[in-house]
Parts: structure tokens; sequence; C-alpha cells
């Protein structure tokens, strides 16, 4: 095996090992939390607001006094206001864009007329407010938007540092298996030469039989 087959062994292993599967699932639950925050922070907001109000009183009193006074004073109102705000990740001011629609109806009854006015009014308004204070609800939330990125990198990082201190633990066995490797192709040469060595006498055959043992015996015990 050479360092090219290892890892591509290496990267098979990488996406099959079930070590790294609970790292990999809380990267995803972080990136889907700061989403979600993005989104419920920064995104367009819309707002319908409905509203009726009604009123009446009654001051029927005998009096001969010559002044127009109300006696009796109706009142209905009617609204309807839509609204647009939205915040943003570089600053925490808020923008706020809306138009109200107001229909009120009131009528007057006196000691010597009796009045009706309908009013009709659209309005439309901007707002753009920038807090100066740090522990504004807006500023507040846009450090949790800022925790949730943090917490994200620090969940890839521990995801990456897993995968890291396991890939040096396989590089590490792989040094030590191509180590044995080699050793085992030195010894495997040297045994071919000794028993090439012609013997001459019974004391050269002696020293010969002794290193071939020894060599098998070396070579055995890397296999």
């Amino acid at each position: 095996m050479n360092i090219e087959e290892f890892n591509q062994q290496v990267i098979a292993l990488l996406q099959q090992e079930k070590t790294f599967e609970t790292s990999k699932t809380d990267v995803q639950i972080k990136q889907i939390e700061l989403d979600n925050s993005k989104r419920n922070y920064s995104d367009w907001k819309t707002g319908l607001t409905l509203d009726t109000k009604s009123t009446y009183w009654n001051n029927n009193k005998s009096t001969n006094s010559t002044y127009i006074y109300t006696k009796t004073s109706e009142k209905h109102s009617k609204s309807a206001k839509l609204e647009l705000t939205k915040r943003f990740l570089n600053n925490p001011s808020n923008l706020t864009v809306g138009i109200k629609h107001i229909l009120s109806n009131e009528n007057l009854k006196r000691n010597k007329q009796f009045n009706s006015y309908d009013n009709y009014g659209l309005y439309d308004y901007f707002n753009w407010k920038y807090p100066l204070l740090k522990h504004d609800s807006n500023a507040e939330s846009l450090k949790t938007y800022h925790r949730y990125i943090l917490d994200l990198a620090y969940k890839k990082l521990s995801f990456y540092e897993q995968q890291e201190n396991y890939l040096s633990k396989q590089l590490e066995q792989f040094l030590t298996w191509a180590n044995y490797q080699e050793k085992s192709l030195v010894y495997q040469q040297h045994l071919q030469r000794v028993q090439s060595i012609n013997r001459q006498n019974k004391k050269d055959q002696i020293s010969i039989n002794s290193a071939i043992f020894k060599t098998q015996k070396n070579l055995s015990r890397l296999k």
C-alpha cells in the first residue's frame, strides 16, 4: 500500500465512520438554528391591525341657558393598519413602514341643534430607530444571532478536531505498518543473499544456517 491508496481508504473511512455522526449532527443542528435566527431577526415582518371603537355619553339636563351645550355624544370609529418592520444584521436598528386607514362618525345632539360629522383619513408613515443603548431589545436580539454564529463555529471546530485526531491515529498506524513492511523487505533481501552464499566448509554452513534461522525468525515476528 502506498500513500495514495492510504488516502483513498482514509477518505472512505471518514465517510463511513459512525464516530463522527453525532458531531456532524451537532453541526447541522447549529446551522439550522443560525438560519432560523437569521430569518426571525432580519426578514421583513408584516403586521395587520384592525380596531373598532364606540363611545356614548349623555348629559341630558334641564337648563334655561342660551349657551349651546352638548346633551349627548355618540362616536364610532374603525381603523385598519398595515405595517412592515425590518431589523438588520450589521446594526441594531429597526425600520418601520406603514399605512393607516381611519373611518369615524360622530353625532352630537345639542339643545338648539344636531350635528353629525364623518371623518376619513389615510396616513402613511416611515420610522427608523437606531438605539444608542447597548441593552436595547433589538441589540439583545442581535447579540443572540451573533452567539449562534459562534456556536456554529465552535461545533465545526470540534467536528474538524475529532476528524483530525482520527486521521492522525490512522496515519500513525500506517507509518508503523510501512516501517514493518520496509523491515520485512530488508530481511527478505538479506535472506536471499545469505542463502546464495557458497558453503565452503562445515563451519561456514553452521554460521549460514544460523543467520538464515535468525532472519526467518525476524520475518515471522514482523509478519
